[in-house]
């Protein structure tokens, strides 16, 4: 699946392309899904091509999961057969295809506990976890919202905030309320009924997945707190 140009109608076309040959370091993917997520939507519509380069025409797709169906000589990691997921560099996209080229490292074996379909959803929403956690260095007992934590990204950073014994508190559409609660979450918010005012000045981390229009709200949401820079600068 590709497109030849930037597209505010997300025009996409289905074309015939070479089966890739693997370099050395790489190794050969069937694949079984693909993930669907919302850098697509920016990078067709070129939102990002600031940021990441594209040749046209480009095949689209982040994330994958499949099969090894051949590896490069240097290969230490891989066997023909394996159940992998993988991610390539956001500038590299190209897994929806069905055989895909992907560099060792960014490839990874399936869990066992992951069906084909559950492992294609997690790429993205994983390193994105790890990258927002990074940044914040959350401390146990603390307290975190997460805006739409029900999601393709809350499903993978509410165990993982949970995990690292934070009070977890998401806003979700109604019908996700169950889910959230299975996830670990303390406390569920309808977005469709918030109260929002009720949590002001009460979290100590916020991370938002709805965009620019909940942010000044959010930003309310979050204690109070000075920089101190004697540290950095004595």
């Amino acid at each position: 699946m590709q497109i030849s140009q930037y597209s505010q109608n997300l025009e996409v076309s289905f074309a015939d392309i070479p089966q890739p040959d693997v370099t050395e370091y790489q190794v050969l993917v069937r694949g079984e899904y693909a993930g669907v997520d919302p850098h697509l939507v920016l990078a067709t519509t070129g939102k990002v091509k600031i940021f990441d380069h594209y040749d046209f025409p480009m095949t689209l797709g982040n994330e994958i999961s499949g099969i090894v169906v051949a590896v490069g000589e240097k290969i230490t990691k891989f066997n023909i057969g394996d159940r992998v997921y993988a991610m390539p560099p956001l500038g590299q996209m190209g897994t929806f295809a069905e055989y895909v080229a992907i560099d060792e490292k960014y490839a990874a074996k399936v869990p066992i506990s992951l069906s084909f379909e559950e492992a294609a959803s997690v790429p993205l929403s994983w390193i994105t976890t790890l990258q927002a956690f990074s940044l914040l260095q959350p401390k146990m007992g603390k307290k975190i919202f997460i805006s739409g934590g029900t999601g393709g990204f809350g499903q993978i950073a509410v165990p993982y905030a949970v995990r690292l014994g934070l009070e977890v508190i998401v806003s979700g559409a109604p019908g996700d309320k169950e889910l959230a609660k299975q996830m670990g979450v303390q406390t569920f918010i309808d977005y469709e009924k918030p109260n929002y005012s009720t949590y002001t000045r009460y979290f100590d981390y916020v991370i938002d997945t709805r965009g620019v229009s909940d942010l000044t709200r959010q930003f309310k949401m979050l204690k109070k707190w000075t920089l101190n820079l004697s540290k950095r600068w004595p």
